[in-house]
């Protein structure tokens, strides 16, 4: 039975534990099979069936945690077999735990997930296991639209987006892709004029995975023709998308990339406002990932269970726990500082199809002359600063839809940037082996007056960075305050 967090952290506490490393390393050896290892020897006392963990770890383990990635340093293992060098381990499952030797193997608590890289050796008598971040693999692929069908799957619309240009197919009709769900026009324009649609047909597109929308206007257009488009049909948004539009998004995307990409928890709780991306030419997961995520202040990652992490930065949650100078093993030092918003403008509703106004119908109006024109609507917001003669205009786009979405986020990332902050690092003892990446601490120390706030008994920060070395049981954190 798992372990909760608090009994986690009073082991962690304890001076008489006896700490074992655990590595389940998966290998090709005329089928997958798995290599139990150990840092100093472990069977699980209440099994005796249990696997035995040989003690050939014989270097430090190590995990570095960020908001980017989780990523384990190189593990050497002594080389108690031959056949071990012909064993293929490269792109299997290579995991992580740590507890204590009187446990059951059950209670032991992951750290890290990766899949072995590359092999390496310095002597012949030790094997070096390297990793990369799993993000690098995950990220890197084409999202390949429905393309497996008789058709070429493009355009190819994930979520909601505004303006889109679908794909001409005849004098009065026209094409697009989706994931397999009803996505609907909800307006249809003909160079920027409003125009009546009069049939949407929707068809598989031969694959089971995918919908081929074709869309008939009630005349042949003038120009160019734009769609807005949304899950479900034309007044009636699909349930299922609006729940939570991040993780509907990306469960979609999964379908359409070579390796599926694990969701983790964090995604239930993500910001659920209307996203939404358009592909005219192939994509990859990093494009498209990075800006859905950016535009929910969002920092994706693949976490220590191997899982799509989404991790906002605030100063909302509840502290875990309080560290004080006891905990630290060194001294604080100031890594940066950040200075607080002079101005920031949020775009939202981004235009899939920019229109020049020589190209607009002229019975446009000016506003939506401007509207179709340019890549985004802005919302800003503006504040007088002294003291901060350097500080620049900030602006960023997102994929944000509606305005009232666009607005909160406006406000939170300003609020959030009020005053300045600072990002400080120090090494610590075994409790910081259990604050995960965007825990909130609450810090009591004579380093850089964090002492006692209000009724509260120290300085809450947030950890940023925060690299465990398990065999020493030590960390080296960064913490944003």
């Amino acid at each position: 039975m798992a372990l909760s967090d608090s009994e986690w952290r009073a082991w962690l506490a304890q001076e008489d534990k006896q700490p074992v490393i655990l590595v389940e390393a998966q290998y090709y050896d005329g089928s997958v099979k798995t290599a139990y290892w150990s840092d100093s020897g472990y069977i699980d006392p209440t099994d005796a069936s249990g696997k035995n963990y040989l003690p050939v770890i014989v270097s430090e383990v190590v995990i570095n945690e960020s908001l980017q990635s989780s990523v384990l340093d190189d593990v050497e293992v002594f080389l108690y077999d031959q056949d071990l060098l012909s064993w293929r381990f490269v792109g299997y499952s290579f995991k992580v735990w740590f507890g204590d030797k009187s446990w059951p193997r059950s209670d032991f608590v992951l750290q890290a997930t990766e899949k072995t890289h590359d092999l390496a050796a310095r002597d012949p008598d030790r094997v070096r296991f390297q990793f990369a971040d799993l993000g690098d693999i995950y990220f890197d692929q084409l999202v390949n639209g429905n393309g497996l069908g008789l058709d070429a799957g493009l355009p190819f619309v994930f979520g909601r987006v505004f303006n889109f240009e679908p794909l001409r197919t005849g004098s009065e009709t026209f094409r697009y892709f989706t994931p397999a769900e009803i996505a609907s026009p909800e307006a249809a324009r003909d160079n920027g004029v409003a125009v009546t649609i009069t049939n949407i047909n929707f068809t598989a597109d031969g694959t089971g995975d995918g919908l081929r929308i074709d869309v008939t206007l009630s005349a042949p257009p003038a120009g160019r023709v734009t769609l807005d488009i949304r899950g479900g049909i034309p007044g009636d948004p699909d349930p299922t998308w609006t729940n939570n539009n991040l993780k509907h998004l990306l469960q979609r995307m999964n379908n359409y990339i070579q390796i599926p990409i694990p969701l983790g928890p964090t995604l239930d709780t993500a910001p659920m406002d209307d996203l939404g991306y358009a592909f005219y030419q192939y994509g990859t997961v990093k494009q498209m990932l990075t800006e859905f995520c950016d535009s929910l202040g969002l920092n994706p990652r693949i976490n220590k269970a191997g899982q799509l992490d989404v991790i906002r930065i605030d100063d909302s949650g509840t502290a875990t726990r309080l560290a004080t100078d006891s905990n630290l093993l060194s001294r604080l030092t100031l890594q940066s500082i950040e200075p607080p918003y002079k101005q920031l403008e949020l775009g939202y509703r981004k235009n899939w199809a920019v229109q020049g106004t020589d190209t607009l119908a002229g019975s446009v109006s000016a506003a939506n002359a401007l509207l179709y024109s340019r890549d985004y609507s802005y919302e800003k917001e503006t504040r007088t600063l002294t003291g901060y003669p350097f500080v620049r205009n900030q602006k960023r786009e997102t994929l944000l839809y509606e305005q009232t979405d666009a607005a909160a986020e406006l406000t939170r990332r300003w609020d959030l940037r009020e005053t300045e902050h600072r990002v400080y690092a120090g090494e610590g003892d075994a409790s910081f082996l259990a604050d995960e990446i965007g825990d909130k601490i609450v810090l009591r120390s004579a380093d850089y007056g964090f002492g006692p706030v209000g009724s509260s008994p120290g300085t809450s920060v947030i950890v940023i960075s925060n690299k465990k070395n398990l065999t020493r049981q030590r960390c080296q954190f960064e913490i944003w305050v």
